[in-house]
């Protein structure tokens, strides 16, 4: 969370860490990384999370 090192991107935050919340793990930082984001950024990152899951899900 804290993204030491690099350029933070709340946007790539909140899609990593729903991705995390889908597949049953804490749902903590999934909210808390929202404190940060618009509602139209938000929507963004659930839209690239998203895409991830339907290039990446088992078949």
């Amino acid at each position: 969370v804290n993204g030491e090192g690099v350029e933070k991107d709340y946007i790539q935050a909140k899609m990593w860490f729903h991705l995390a919340a889908e597949n049953g793990y804490a749902n903590r930082d999934n909210e808390k990384v929202e404190e940060y984001l618009s509602e139209e950024e938000i929507k963004e990152a659930l839209k690239l999370a998203e895409e991830w899951m339907g290039e990446h899900q088992e078949k």
